[in-house]
């Protein structure tokens, strides 16, 4: 008899062994029977099956919110709310109640697990409710060119929803199926990046902007950057684990290079410009050519201000340009037909525009060359004259502009107007200019030319 319960018994337990194996290899990976999320069944599922159901949750959040009598609806995506999916999924596949393989049936309800962004949520209710919460205002840096140095742009502190009431919101939502009405209280909102780590970060911006970085071209510097530049160049951006990092981007330095610098370092070629007589001879260099100059191999160059600035020692850059020549601009000097009488004598054309002189006789030009006629304040007088004395030397005096002048042995001097003439001007070597008191200033070969060619009596032609 014992023998029979004995193999009754055992045999019970093989079969109960094979009844638990059967149920455990069908349940592996899969949620077990009376398993609910909220109102919904998952009993069997697995993972990839139980995922839609907890975005569909999510999707289906809603909230009323209340603040001062002021009611606004608002979803979970609004207000940066998610279910923890992990957790959730972990708590469903742990929750299993198996002995020896074999499950003993009950239903398993699995808690919701919310999370709530804390920076979405009262980025959405300072927008919803403007007049009951501010946003804080974070410490910064701002650059003073003034002083060429960073200064903290203070910090401010707002108001929100902080973290205990976000809990009770989380929380009451995940008991009640994601539904829910909330009445908020504005509490104070300090700033997340405070005036002393914006200090400390002012103090090492400021030391980069002590960078020696300079720019070589042919083992001369062409430039070296300022405290402007290298502040222009200086990313300020929120740190990993809080205040401010300061740093240099390479994006940030390519882009002031192309758009900025370049133009301060590279250099346009400045057009000559010549007054040439009949034959094609130059007069007079009114303005002096310079080749230009562009940079180039700009990517190189990104990389090595990068480095510099990154760095912190002072540097020189080797610059390499590509070299602008400069182009030449010629005026013919040109002159008005000869004065009544003068078809087939001597004569003087004075150009005022070009700041020539011109030997003329008759219709035809002989020699011309550059003078100085009086300044915009002293202007020489247009009109057509005769010359009606010629000194080789004398002194000159005057008052002008309210201070008095003394000039010493002036030669060559013709006089055609008044006291306006012609004369050399050995305290100066502007010609080409109007810098004078009124007169016509010549170099002194140029000035003995007019005397020898002119006569008393001949005629002088003043215009612009």
């Amino acid at each position: 008899m014992v023998a029979i319960v004995g193999g009754v018994i055992g045999g019970w337990l093989v079969i109960g062994l094979i009844i638990g194996l059967v149920m455990d290899s069908s349940y592996t990976d899969r949620a077990l029977p009376g398993f609910t999320i909220g109102s919904r069944d998952i009993s069997g599922m697995t993972s990839n099956e139980i995922v839609p159901i907890l975005n569909q949750i999510q999707d289906n959040i809603n909230l009323n919110l209340s603040v001062d009598g002021v009611n606004k609806a608002a979803k979970a995506s609004d207000l940066g709310i998610t279910v923890d999916q992990k957790r959730v999924l972990g708590d469903v596949f742990q929750a299993a109640d198996k002995n020896f393989w074999v499950y003993r049936p009950h239903n398993t309800h699995v808690d919701l697990t919310l999370d709530i962004d804390a920076q979405a949520f009262n980025t959405w209710v300072v927008q919803s409710f403007p007049t009951a919460f501010t946003s804080p205002t974070n410490a910064g840096l701002a650059y003073d060119s003034s002083s060429q140095q960073f200064q903290v742009s203070p910090s401010a502190p707002g108001t929100g929803v902080d973290s205990a009431n976000l809990d009770d919101i989380a929380q009451k939502l995940a008991d009640n199926d994601g539904q829910g009405s909330f009445t908020l209280t504005p509490t104070e909102r300090p700033a997340d990046i405070t005036d002393a780590q914006a200090a400390s970060a002012r103090d090492q911006a400021n030391q980069h902007l002590t960078t020696q970085c300079s720019f070589t071209a042919n083992g001369e510097v062409v430039y070296t950057l300022t405290p402007d530049d290298i502040a222009a160049m200086a990313t300020v951006t929120p740190g990993p684990d809080g205040g401010l990092t300061v740093g240099v981007q390479a994006t940030t330095v390519d882009d002031y290079l192309r758009n900025t610098l370049a133009a301060k370092v590279d250099r346009a070629a400045v057009t000559e410009k010549t007054i040439v007589d009949d034959a094609g001879a130059t007069i007079q260099t009114t303005q002096t050519g310079q080749n230009g100059r562009t940079m180039t191999d700009l990517e190189s160059l990104t990389t090595a201000i990068t480095q510099c600035l990154t760095s912190g020692k002072g540097q020189s850059i080797a610059v390499t340009f590509t070299e602008v020549p400069y182009q030449t601009e010629s005026t013919k000097s040109s002159h008005p037909a000869p004065p009544a009488g003068a078809e087939s004598s001597h004569w003087v054309d004075v150009n005022l525009t070009n700041q020539t002189v011109t030997l003329m006789d008759g219709s035809t030009p002989s020699t011309t060359f550059s003078m100085s006629s009086g300044a915009p304040s002293h202007p020489t007088p247009t009109g057509v004259y005769q010359v009606y004395s010629r000194v080789t030397s004398q002194s000159l005096s005057g008052t002008a502009d309210g201070e008095y002048y003394y000039y010493d042995d002036v030669h060559w001097a013709t006089w055609f107007y008044e006291d306006f003439g012609f004369h050399t001007a050995y305290w100066h070597d502007d010609f080409g200019t109007p810098v004078s008191h009124g007169c016509i200033n010549l170099r002194e070969a140029d000035a003995r030319a007019v005397f020898d060619w002119l006569a008393i009596g001949d005629w002088v032609d003043v215009h612009d």
